[in-house]
């Protein structure tokens, strides 16, 4: 058994094995002979291409994703075609999400056909698993673009909320230059926080999109709605900045097939919806979407879409990644030390694999309750909530632009500097704060250990009510061939619908 004194002596080494092995490089054959088997499914392994693709340094993590999905996208007998269709688009998320994971930023990164061919073979999957609701974005798009070139509006900004609404937005746009109707997309990266007293808020956020809307004449605001919660928020916190006569919001609904759904909020929405678009004589507030299917993918097992918005949760598929690295982090490492000390916590397995052999191949065992009792008292030494707030409140002078959510691009580096100085004042405090310096480092060590080690499963997430605001960036020329061609088949679906009305319900 591990007890409470070998914890600590060990406690400024300690390393995993796992971790130590995550962070090594990948063997060049192995890499490779996973994207041949990866490619050859969509018909792409080009010699040239995997040469390209394997010869950079990938860390054993990217081999453990490559294997992974490649186990996930086999062929297997039951699986059907929207499972096909599911893996073609995997196959393509997995290639971007991956491996070319560190340059698909970089605005410099050259054009590649190769690559760009396969994300169009993965968006023509996406478009297929969830055909249904992109013929009702296209369909929706034709026919508020219909009563907007009939409602006298001169001037037209179409709000970008990153990245959930940002293909709509996209297909709103590409719909109504057809017609001749110039849409301005506007993005607006809202803080989560509507509570004063935590810092920045949703309210204020919007009354500066209101100051730069200005000049426009109307503001549309589309969004999905699942349980309705960040919806009213920020419709309630844009009408009263924008007024009742400049604001348009349509909720594109969705069931939750979990059951999470609340009634009485969506109740509550509709009415304001509906009011406003009575006001404002339009043709739509709130559009439902079709369920996806059930399918047949994974060794033929039945599947579900991992989100009820086929979209979702793919900054991929919008063309552009939304982060807010430090602030975001700290949310997760400050929630990683005060789970780790809870009775129901969801990260304390993550920390037993990554802790469970040293990298000397010792084996570890944790007797049952000890690193519960163990982190709550690590939590309360380092005065946990008193601790986030002085982390917070650093990294917003340090990194005043981040906060603000100013920031176009940052590379490598510039995530390894941010990772490094979250590293290097976490300890600072906890040294500071702690008489025995071996904790402050057994604990960061804990919390990169479950960070590493449950990152395919637990990926950073902003609080509810976070001040800082998010940033996008766009991918590179290659990776943004997927949200291209969506566009371009959304752009066909419409181009055979007639304008109607009463179809939305």
């Amino acid at each position: 058994m591990m007890n409470d004194k070998k914890v600590a002596d060990d406690g400024v080494a300690f390393m995993s094995m796992r971790i130590a092995l995550l962070h090594s490089v990948a063997p060049k054959q192995l890499i490779r002979a996973e994207l041949r088997r990866l490619l050859e499914k969509i018909d792409c392994a080009d010699e040239d291409l995997l040469e390209a693709l394997s010869t950079p340094p990938h860390r054993v993590g990217v081999l453990d994703d490559l294997q992974l999905w490649n186990t996930r996208t086999d062929y297997h007998p039951d699986r059907d075609r929207i499972g096909d269709a599911a893996a073609r688009f995997w196959v393509a998320q997995t290639l971007a999400t991956g491996v070319l994971l560190a340059d698909a930023t970089r605005p410099d990164v050259a054009a590649d056909d190769r690559i760009a061919a396969i994300m169009r073979i993965g968006a023509d999957g996406l478009i297929e698993v969830g055909e249904s609701q992109f013929r009702r974005i296209a369909a929706s798009a034709v026919d508020l673009v219909d009563w907007l070139g009939r409602s006298g509006h001169a001037r037209i900004a179409v709000l970008e909320s990153p990245l959930g609404n940002s293909l709509v937005t996209q297909a709103l746009c590409d719909v109504a230059a057809t017609k001749g109707i110039a849409l301005t997309p506007v993005v607006w990266n809202a803080p989560r926080n509507d509570r004063p007293s935590r810092g920045r808020t949703v309210g204020q956020s919007a009354r500066q999109f209101a100051l730069d809307t200005k000049d426009f004449d109307l503001v549309l605001y589309l969004d999905d709605v699942i349980s309705g919660s960040r919806f009213i928020k920020l419709h309630d916190a844009l009408l009263k900045a924008l007024g009742e006569q400049r604001l348009l919001s349509i909720a594109m609904v969705f069931d939750d097939p979990y059951g999470k759904t609340d009634r009485q909020l969506r109740q509550r929405l509709r009415r304001r919806l509906d009011e406003q678009m009575k006001r404002l004589g339009a043709p739509m507030s709130w559009v439902t979407f079709p369920q996806l299917r059930i399918f047949f993918a994974d060794g033929g097992h039945q599947s579900a879409w991992h989100t009820p918005v086929v979209w979702g949760e793919s900054d991929l598929v919008a063309g552009k990644r939304k982060v807010n690295l430090v602030f975001t982090l700290l949310d997760h490492f400050f929630e990683i030390l005060d789970d780790l000390g809870s009775s129901r916590s969801r990260f304390r397995t993550y920390l037993e694999l990554a802790w469970g052999t040293d990298t000397s191949g010792r084996q570890s065992a944790f007797a049952p309750g000890f690193l519960e009792a163990s982190f709550r008292n690590y939590a309360k030494l380092l005065r946990s909530p008193a601790f986030k707030a002085d982390m917070w409140k650093r990294a917003m002078e340090r990194f005043e632009k981040d906060y603000a959510g100013e920031i176009e691009w940052f590379g490598s580096e510039g995530a390894k500097e941010r990772m490094d100085w979250i590293r290097d004042t976490f300890l600072e405090w906890g040294l500071a704060h702690v008489d025995d310096h071996r904790i402050a480092h057994l604990v960061w060590n804990a919390i990169d250990a479950v960070f590493v080690t449950a990152y395919p499963f637990e990926k950073p997430r902003p609080s509810r009510d976070q001040d800082a605001t998010p940033y996008t960036m766009d991918y590179n020329v290659n990776l943004q061939a997927l949200n291209r061609h969506l566009r371009k088949r959304m752009l066909e679906m419409a181009a055979v619908y007639s304008p109607q009305t009463d179809s939305y319900d």
